[in-house]
C-alpha cells in the first residue's frame, strides 16, 4: 500500500537548519540500517481484490540514502506463508481531508483543509506519488517485491525548506503481508547529512473503517519517529492502511519538535481516483 512516510508538518512553524527548496545534494550518508521482526501469527492484512490496479503492499515504513553506502546493513525476517504480490495503487489523483492545528514560532494556525495525493502509473515494480497540502509536499518512490515494499526515495518540502532521503539499502516501508504483531524499524539520514530519523513500527490490529460510504478493511499501524540533527523532537503516527487499494485511508499524527507542535487527522475522501 502507499503510506505517507514521514511528515514534518510542524516544522512549518519555524526553526531548524534546513536545506532550501530546489537545492540538490547527492551526498550519500553511511550507516543507514533497517531491521524487520515479524512476530506472532495474527490475522494478516486483508488480502484482496486487485481493486486498485496492481502492486505490492503491506503496512508502513519510510526511508533514505543510496546503494553502496559503507556500513549499511539490512536484516529481514519474513513471515511464514508470505505470499508474493505485485499490486500497486490505482494511478490518478485522490483527495485527503485534513483537520488539526499547529503552533510554534510562527504562531498558531489551523491545518484544516483538503490536499491531493497524485499517484503515477507504476514503472516496473516501482511507483512514485506526491502528497500536497497547500504547497507542503511529500514525494516518495516505492519498490514492490515479494514479501515487502521498500522506500527508495523520500523528499518533503515545507515552507520552502526541503529534506531528502535516499536510503541505502532501501528502508522497509512495509512487510507484505502485514500480520498483527509484526514490528520493524529503520535509521536514516538526509542526503545533506543534516537530519537523522529513527523510526519503529508495529501492526496493532485489523479494523474496518468507512471511507466515502464504503467499508474498507485496514491494518492499523503505529509508528514512532525520533528526529535529531537540524532539530530534535518526536512524532507519533497511527495509520490505517488498505491492502485492497494499496493506500493509507486515514492517518493520525502528533508531533513535538520543541519549537513547534502539531496534531492532525487526514482521511481519504474516496478510495477511487478522480
Amino acid at each position: 500500500m502507499l503510506l505517507v512516510a514521514v511528515s514534518l508538518s510542524a516544522a512549518a512553524c519555524g526553526g531548524g537548519d534546513k536545506k532550501e527548496s530546489g537545492a540538490t545534494d547527492t551526498t550519500v550518508p553511511a550507516g543507514d540500517t533497517t531491521t524487520t521482526t515479524v512476530a506472532g501469527s495474527g490475522d494478516p492484512l486483508t488480502a484482496g481484490d486487485n481493486g486498485a490496479g496492481g502492486q505490492a503492499g503491506g503496512t508502513a515504513s519510510p526511508s533514505s540514502p543510496a546503494p553502496g553506502a559503507p556500513g549499511a546493513t539490512t536484516t529481514t525476517a519474513k513471515p511464514a506463508n508470505t505470499t508474493s504480490t505485485t499490486r500497486t495503487a490505482a494511478p490518478g489523483r485522490y483527495t485527503n481531508r485534513r483537520t488539526g492545528t499547529s503552533s510554534g514560532l510562527g504562531g498558531d494556525r489551523s491545518l484544516d483543509g483538503e490536499g491531493t495525493l497524485t499517484v503515477d502509473a507504476p514503472k516496473g515494480n516501482e511507483q512514485h506519488s506526491v502528497t500536497d497540502f497547500v504547497g507542503d509536499t511529500i514525494e516518495q518512490t516505492l519498490r514492490h517485491r515479494p514479501g515487502g515494499i521498500d522506500l527508495l526515495h523520500l523528499k518533503q518540502t515545507t515552507s520552502g525548506v526541503t529534506y531528502e532521503f535516499r536510503p541505502s539499502p532501501p528502508a522497509l516501508f512495509a512487510p507484505d503481508p502485514a500480520t498483527v504483531g509484526a514490528t520493524w524499524s529503520w535509521h536514516m539520514t538526509s542526503t545533506d547529512g543534516g537530519l537523522t530519523i529513527d523510526a519503529s513500527f508495529k501492526v496493532l490490529r485489523n479494523e474496518t473503517v468507512t471511507i466515502g460510504g464504503e467499508a474498507v478493511p485496514t491494518a492499523v499501524v503505529e509508528g514512532d519517529f525520533r528526529f535529531s540533527g537540524a532539530f530534535t523532537g518526536t512524532s507519533k503516527r497511527t495509520l490505517w492502511g488498505s491492502d485492497r487499494y494499496r493506500l493509507i485511508v486515514r492517518q493520525d499524527e502528533a508531533t513535538d519538535l520543541g519549537f513547534a507542535k502539531s496534531q492532525s487527522r487526514s482521511v481519504l475522501v474516496s478510495t477511487k481516483p478522480a
